[in-house]
């Protein structure tokens, strides 16, 4: 039941370019999509491929908005990506996806109306969860400015370390700040700061502080070794860090649900919400925390007639105090770190709401999922990724 392989207008998602088959690496400031288009690495190669031929089965009519925003900044780029290998996967286990098809009480669009012979039609709407918002994301993208700034730095003893303190809404001033380091490289002492830090460690090594109006940065030097030391190939930077940042999977993958659950009003069909999370943090436990609840341990106070034992707090996806909540949910189909160069490693699974109005156990037998059994969920085992889409080995 797939689509056609052909790809009807022609269009192709990446640019035709002599690609070396090495490089430098990406760039800190540049984004993933241009990076994917320029480098000639085995990795990237794959990765390109794999993008076309599941772009070429995507249908003609949406194809040029989808190439758009795969061309884009990496958060339309992650979108776009997720929409392309949800589409595919949906073609694997046999379903017709139409895109975007009019639907609900509310007169929106969800992303798929998934059809398939003997079986329940679904909705499935896709959402990406990063773990960051769109202007850290912009902030983080400025702060990679300034390491790219170094990159262009002559350092023949030193690696550079950076601490960028302040995120300002500026690009940063380049020259100056090269200017600085320089200078400061220049009078630095490699015999000096390598006894220093071989006595007291890398707390030792000098600070130089730069500021000007709006950006706010402490850089020290970090010894080369001495077979690294001259060689201008090596790239400055080897330390950097980021403002500290609270994590929080749970609040974030919810959050990310709640906002799709609710979009389209009813339905009339079962209705699925993909999250593809990329922050590298979650896992089964804090995707059911998500859904479910987080647990929690009362103490046992027979004298009020509290039993005590661990449950779960009413402040999941599909719980409240109140009972269960967004019920027209059918499920959630969880995929973790779905890249371009990391299909074959990334999971995934299903986990049926147990509340549903419109019960939808699973959308395919192929895939792992967690299934309700007993007030519970276990897990049931399905295809691997390299499975499920057909990767070579």
């Amino acid at each position: 039941m797939k689509h056609a392989s052909g790809n009807r207008n022609g269009q192709t998602v990446f640019d035709e370019l002599d690609r070396p088959a090495d490089d430098d690496g990406k760039l800190h400031a540049e984004p993933d999509f241009a990076y994917l288009n320029r480098s000639g690495r085995a990795e990237m190669t794959d990765a390109r491929a794999l993008v076309e031929e599941w772009f070429a089965r995507y249908p003609p009519d949406h194809q040029s908005q989808l190439r758009s925003r795969l061309r884009g900044d990496d958060i339309a780029f992650d979108s776009a990506f997720f929409e392309l290998y949800l589409h595919e996967l949906l073609l694997a286990l046999g379903h017709i996806a139409t895109v975007e098809p009019p639907a609900g009480t509310k007169g929106k669009a969800p992303d798929f109306l998934a059809e398939s012979r003997g079986a329940a039609s679904f909705y499935l709407e896709a959402c990406v969860v990063s773990a960051k918002s769109k202007d850290e994301v912009a902030a983080e993208r400025r702060a990679n400015q300034v390491y790219d700034q170094l990159d262009k730095l002559v350092s023949p003893d030193f690696f550079i370390g950076v601490e960028v303190r302040e995120h300002p809404k500026s690009p940063p001033p380049g020259q100056a700040i090269r200017r600085f380091l320089a200078q400061q490289i220049e009078d630095a002492s490699w015999e000096q700061v390598n006894a220093a830090i071989d006595r007291r460690g890398l707390e030792a090594a000098p600070r130089w502080h730069f500021s000007d109006q709006s950006w706010t940065v402490d850089f020290f030097p970090i010894p080369k070794n001495a077979d690294e030391r001259g060689k201008p190939e090596t790239r400055p930077v080897g330390l950097w860090f980021y403002d500290a940042r609270t994590l929080s999977d749970v609040d974030d993958i919810r959050a990310a649900v709640v906002r799709k659950a609710g979009k389209y009003g009813d339905l009339r069909a079962p209705f699925v919400v993909a999250v593809n999370l990329l922050s590298g943090f979650s896992d089964e436990n804090i995707v059911l925390k998500s859904l479910l609840g987080r647990t929690r341990y009362t103490i046992p106070r027979p004298d009020k007639g509290i039993t005590g034992g661990w449950d779960r707090a009413p402040d999941g996806v599909w719980t409240s105090p109140r009972g269960p909540r967004y019920t027209r949910l059918s499920g959630v189909l969880v995929v973790h770190h779905a890249r371009p160069w990391s299909v074959r490693t990334s999971k995934l699974w299903y986990c049926p709401n147990p509340w549903a109005a419109t019960p939808f156990p699973e959308p395919s037998p192929r895939l792992p999922r967690l299934a309700i059994q007993d007030q519970t969920y276990v897990r049931v085992e399905g295809d691997s990724p390299d499975v499920l889409f057909g990767l070579a080995p």
